[in-house]
């Protein structure tokens, strides 16, 4: 049973990791195909060390939308410009491409989902 559990345990993780790395990769082919490059910047970091959060501004379709980023930084100020990728249609449809910390999360569970199991089974 214990296996079993173990097992499931990896499979999910893999899954998950997949899932989310897939999901980007779609999402950013969906955003250059269909948006624009465009650059925002920064204006307001809110919260406290952990669970701090990043505002940022940006024009698109003539208009200026200002929303919260799904990515935090250490390294980001308050003035700094970013690139995103913006939907044409949607504006508020964006993504912020870092590469650091959600595509790491997502290869983490990857390589979790692998390695539990076969150091289990090992063991």
């Amino acid at each position: 049973m214990e296996n079993f559990a173990v097992l499931m345990l990896g499979i999910m993780s893999t899954g998950l990791g997949v899932y989310g790395l897939w999901s980007r990769m779609e999402k950013r082919k969906r955003l250059h195909i269909e948006g624009s490059e465009v650059i925002a910047t920064i204006v307001k970091i809110s919260g406290m060390r952990r669970n701090r959060k990043a505002w940022i501004s940006y024009i698109s379709g003539g208009q200026e939308h200002k929303v919260e980023l799904d990515y935090y930084s250490e390294r980001m100020r308050v003035g700094d410009q970013i690139k995103i990728l913006v939907n044409n249609e949607n504006p508020q449809d964006f993504m912020y491409d870092s590469g650091e910390g959600p595509t790491c999360l997502c290869i983490f569970f990857i390589i979790l989902g692998i390695t539990v199991p076969i150091i289990w089974y090992i063991i």
